[in-house]
């Protein structure tokens, strides 16, 4: 379901008993950047709100980082796990939250990111995922403002570092699926949407998002997990799933003879 916010969030402080939020980060060697995605969190408006620290087992200094703020996290674990979505599934685990934001150590939220997601939360209760737009920054600068509605998700993923779940839907229809291990947000989404969860999108920018560098052997991976998962829902038919398969596998393959 569309929903077009304009304006400022109204402000939440003295209200009634606002919700609790819980913001997740994960995060694995994340030094270079985990110290603004925290300062993201926990300078928000909104101030009832738990956060949670998921990492990896890092050995580069993140687990300092994590410290020196760990009076003002509600909990932090720094153990092995099997990859992204295994860490965003033991964060979820740990949340008293009604409503749960995922961050990664990379990206950061704007100062009232969350208050505007309570609010839009009060005023569509029958919502399960609410989400807005993405600043995308490459190289310290801007690249693009990004932001799909529920509607596109046969082709494109919502802007997951904005997106805020209602715990509830969790519990019903399931976390992250760790069979997947690069769009198993794009996974999710999907089968959301297959349970008619209902999705509010709020045309505001809610956090930003900085690139990485991608391999193109991980491309590779990506377009296959992606025709995966849109199999999976019927959005693609089978000879269309084999034929992207081989297309894919062809251009690679010039692409490597070529560079």
């Amino acid at each position: 379901m569309l929903q077009e916010i304009e304006g400022t969030a109204p402000k939440d402080k003295g209200s009634i008993n606002p919700p609790l939020v819980t913001v997740i980060t994960v995060v694995l060697n994340g030094v270079s950047h985990l110290e603004k995605a925290i300062q993201s969190v926990l300078g928000q408006s909104y101030e009832n709100l738990e956060y949670i620290v998921i990492d990896g087992g890092s050995t580069d200094g993140t687990l300092d980082i994590i410290k020196k703020y760990e009076d003002r996290i509600a909990s932090w674990i720094s153990e092995k796990d099997t990859g992204i979505y295994d860490a965003m599934n033991k964060g979820i685990s740990k949340a008293s939250g009604e409503i749960i934001g995922i961050l990664n150590s990379d990206d950061w939220y704007e100062p009232e990111a969350v208050e505007i997601i309570v609010d839009q939360f009060r005023k569509h209760p029958a919502g399960g995922v609410y989400y807005g737009l993405l600043r995308v920054w490459e190289k310290e600068q801007v690249q693009s403002i990004q932001g799909n509605t529920d509607f596109l998700l046969n082709k494109y993923n919502i802007s997951h570092p904005t997106c805020f779940i209602r715990s509830s839907v969790y519990k019903q229809f399931g976390v992250f699926d760790t069979r997947y291990r690069i769009d198993g947000d794009y996974e999710l989404m999907l089968r959301y949407r297959e349970n008619q969860v209902q999705f509010v999108f709020i045309e505001r920018i809610l956090a930003n998002f900085r690139i990485g560098g991608i391999s193109i052997t991980q491309d590779k991976k990506r377009i296959f997990e992606k025709l995966e998962i849109q199999k999976k829902y019927g959005i693609i038919k089978t000879p269309y799933f084999i034929l992207k398969k081989l297309l894919t596998v062809l251009t690679i393959s010039l692409y490597k003879h070529v560079s």
